[in-house]
C-alpha cells in the first residue's frame, strides 16, 4: 500500500493543484444511488474536500468525512465550518467507530486504494443502509500530454448484491 501520509504535509498546495472531478460523474452516482438530499453520506479518505465540495455544490449535506491525515482533516472542516451537517473526523478508516450511521452512500475519491480491502469493503458494507450503495472513484493523469486529462474511474455498487 501507497503511504497514507502523502498529501498531509502539503494540504494547501493539494487543494491548489489538483485538478477536480467531473459534474458527469457526480450526476451518475446520485442518479444510481437514488439519493435524497437529507439522506447521510459517508466520505472515506477526504483529502481537501474536493468531492465533499461536488456533493455541497448539488445539495447534499448530510456527510461524515473521514480524513487519516491532521492537516487535511482540519483543512477540510475549515472549509467547511458553515455548515452544520458536515463533520469531518481525524481518523483512519479501519479505527473509526462507525458513528452517525447508517449511510445511504459511502464515496471515496482517490483514496480507497490506502484500506486493506478485506476489511474496508465489509466495513462499508456494514455501514450501510440495506439498500445502500457505494462510489469509489479516481482521477488519472495522463503525463505523456502537455495539459493534464482527467477520466472518471467510477465504480459504483450496491454491495448488498454481491
Amino acid at each position: 500500500m501507497e503511504n497514507k501520509e502523502t498529501f498531509n504535509s502539503i494540504a494547501n498546495e493539494y487543494e491548489k493543484y489538483r485538478p477536480t472531478y467531473p459534474n458527469e460523474m457526480y450526476n451518475d452516482i446520485f442518479d444510481y444511488s437514488n439519493l435524497d438530499r437529507e439522506d447521510k453520506i459517508l466520505e472515506i479518505g477526504c483529502g481537501t474536500g474536493q468531492a465533499t465540495g461536488g456533493m455541497v455544490e448539488r445539495d447534499y449535506k448530510q456527510i461524515t468525512c473521514i480524513e487519516y491525515g491532521d492537516r487535511l482533516a482540519q483543512f477540510t472542516a475549515e472549509k467547511f465550518k458553515s455548515y452544520e451537517t458536515i463533520k469531518v473526523i481525524n481518523s483512519s478508516f479501519e479505527e473509526w467507530n462507525g458513528e452517525g450511521s447508517p449511510f445511504k452512500l459511502a464515496i471515496s475519491g482517490t483514496a480507497f486504494h490506502f484500506i486493506e480491502p478485506k476489511f474496508g469493503y465489509r466495513k462499508v458494507w456494514e455501514l450501510l443502509e440495506s439498500s445502500g450503495s457505494t462510489a469509489f472513484f479516481g482521477l488519472y493523469m495522463c503525463p505523456c500530454l502537455m495539459s493534464s486529462i482527467t477520466k472518471y474511474d467510477l465504480t459504483i455498487k450496491n454491495l448488498h448484491h454481491i
